[in-house]
């Protein structure tokens, strides 16, 4: 059993609504997207743990912060944006953040969902208007991919992309348009849609997660249990029982721990976090947090050794940070590039 234990905000919030978050590989850092100047906030974590606002970048997002990324090499952090040119990546190097130059082609809209590849080497953005999904090489400047030959069938939203670790596979929620969830297979710099899963998701699919460990895909769906989680076997995707209590509300966002052992989710009903636990195929629901944050959830993830829960939130203080207490000692895990001599997914002690 699991057990989520509030603690405190940073001492410096983010500036507006928390749209977006997400850790560093190396646990060295938290960024949060929001919808006011200065649109990205970075806080580097010390011993403690404690978290300290950096200085801002230079070259600041020109608009609403929607989404953010990091890459699992430490390399970059991607920021989605409300306006052109809807999205903003950072080099970085040591706690410096600096903004590469534009793509030469920018995504078409406003970007709602962003994700890098397990090897760093696709970075993946979602909007709500065709193609929907723009997939990019980095670099400086990085560089758009061409667009898979079978374009996702309409609007994609918050949370609303995800590349499996072992970098086989591209899912994106498509809002509602039929089928509810695309998956494509990757070879070189191309993206191939594969058979749909059966069932597909009732009701839309605004967010999904493959599973670290890339065995699992969970996505949302708008009636009870508000999520559903297929098994992978080579390209088939399999569903699997539902959770043994349904989640209260539609999530927000779907993000797995980096062990896979748990699936978090958050949304705009209370308890605003829900914690699950796989065993034995089916998801068991964990106690509530005693300290809940009484605000609608947002954008969710899991620091890389599992050991926190961070939430961006609708409003004041934004960010909610959450210390998960477990039965079962943690193992740190980390996203590693190709050819690193380690395995994806691999148990670093």
């Amino acid at each position: 059993m699991a057990v989520l234990s509030r603690m405190p905000a940073p001492a410096t919030l983010p500036a507006g609504s928390g749209n977006g978050i997400a850790f560093s590989p190396s646990g060295a850092f938290l960024a949060v997207a929001h919808s006011t100047t200065p649109f990205i906030t970075i806080y580097q974590i010390n011993p403690g743990p404690s978290y300290v606002k950096l200085a801002n970048p230079a070259a600041l997002p020109a608009s609403g912060g929607t989404c953010c990324a990091f890459s699992p090499d430490g390399n970059y952090l991607a920021v989605g944006c409300a306006g052109s040119p809807f999205v903003i990546t950072y080099a970085i190097s040591g706690t410096t953040f600096t903004a590469t130059s534009a793509p030469a082609t920018l995504p078409p809209a406003q970007v709602n969902a962003i994700a890098f590849n397990g090897q760093s080497t696709f970075l993946a953005t979602g909007s709500g208007t065709t193609p929907f999904v723009s997939i990019y090489q980095p670099g400086n400047p990085f560089t758009k991919v061409a667009d898979p030959a079978t374009l996702p069938p309409g609007f994609i939203g918050s949370g609303g992309v995800s590349f499996s670790l072992d970098g086989n596979f591209l899912a994106v929620a498509c809002g509602g348009s039929v089928p509810d969830i695309q998956i494509y297979s990757v070879a070189g710099t191309t993206f191939t849609k594969i058979a749909d899963p059966s069932p597909l998701p009732t009701s839309g699919c605004n967010t999904l997660a493959f599973s670290s460990d890339s065995t699992m895909l969970a996505c949302h769906q708008s009636p009870t249990p508000f999520f559903l989680t297929y098994q992978i076997a080579g390209s088939t995707f399999t569903k699997i029982a539902d959770p043994t209590v349904p989640a209260v509300a539609t999530p927000s966002q779907v993000v797995f721990s980096p062990d896979s052992q748990f699936l978090a989710l958050s949304t705009n009903t209370s308890p605003f976090v829900h914690l699950y636990q796989s065993s034995n195929g089916v998801f068991v629901k964990m106690p509530a947090p005693t300290s809940l944050t009484g605000i609608s959830g947002q954008s969710i993830s899991f620091s890389p050794n599992g050991r926190v829960l961070a939430m961006a939130l609708t409003t004041t203080p934004f960010i909610a940070l959450y210390s998960i207490a477990a039965a079962q000692p943690f193992e740190n895990y980390r996203a590693v590039k190709a050819g690193d001599g380690i395995s994806v997914g691999e148990r670093v002690r």
